[in-house]
């Protein structure tokens, strides 16, 4: 009893390869992009709202401490501009 199999060959592009392909590398080129830009934008938000309205405080005690007046005060800006 002979047993008979049959072989095919398929010569074509396999496109869900290619699409899984660039969407990899697109992952690997905005995933870096995407991090950098939070980065940035959360560096000037700390500026802006703590980092300069500490520096400012800091500079105002110091100006205190140089003074001879004990009865200065401390001008703060608004909480919220």
């Amino acid at each position: 009893m002979a047993i008979r199999f049959l072989i095919l060959r398929v010569d074509a592009p396999r496109d869900i390869y290619g699409q899984g392909m660039r969407s990899v590398r697109s992952f690997i080129i905005y995933s870096p992009l995407q991090g950098l830009l939070f980065l940035i934008l959360t560096l000037f938000y700390l500026d802006r709202s703590i980092l300069s309205r500490l520096i400012d405080l800091t500079a105002g005690i110091t100006n205190l401490g140089k003074t001879p007046n004990i009865s200065a005060c401390l001008r703060c800006k608004e909480m919220m501009n």
